[in-house]
């Protein structure tokens, strides 16, 4: 990406929206040159705006998010993509049972900054496109989080990835016990 790049996903859930009313989010990614600058979630039915600046925090409601605990793996929930819940792929009954538990909301938004405010250690997707990853990567990574392809590369802005977000403990012990043949 060259110069100053919006990525803006205005219903993030979209079948959420229309099936249920809930669980949906308003997304904006704004990249300078290929890095991320500014991230916006708004979780509507919630009331929860998440933001952040690069080298500035990330904030929830206007307060200041801590950097997440770097908990393993077995310590926190994790929340799967139906995609990834339903393939023998990504060891995914595998994943849930070196986690606490598991939860699957169905907005990569929403999913994305559950993990960004500690609710989850993890989330795991299948196929997200570009303006599904904007905003939440700007966000996540400022937190500490670590938001790569399933299989460990950078994720690309271009394309559609698979991806995992989660503390960087968690993340290594996902690639490493579960997902290392992708």
């Amino acid at each position: 990406m060259v110069g100053r790049v919006w990525i803006i996903d205005p219903i993030d859930g979209t079948l959420n929206f229309v099936k249920q009313q809930a669980n949906f989010a308003i997304m904006i990614g704004v990249y300078q040159d290929g890095e991320g600058r500014m991230g916006y979630i708004y979780d509507v039915m919630a009331g929860e705006f998440y933001w952040a600046l690069a080298g500035e925090g990330a904030y929830l409601n206007g307060n200041p998010l801590p950097k997440v605990a770097d908990i393993e793996l077995r310590e926190g929930l994790v929340a799967l993509s139906s995609g990834v819940f339903s393939s023998d792929k990504y060891k995914a009954k595998e994943i849930v049972r070196g986690s606490s538990g598991l939860r699957m909301v169905g907005s990569a938004g929403i999913e994305t900054v559950h993990v960004a405010a500690g609710r989850l250690v993890a989330y795991i997707t299948h196929r997200l496109q570009p303006w599904d990853m904007a905003a939440g990567k700007v966000i996540a990574e400022e937190l500490g989080l670590v938001y790569t392809q399933i299989n460990g590369e950078p994720v690309d802005l271009l394309q559609q990835n698979a991806t995992i977000i989660a503390t960087p403990t968690a993340h290594k012990e996902i690639l490493t016990n579960f997902l290392v043949d992708i």
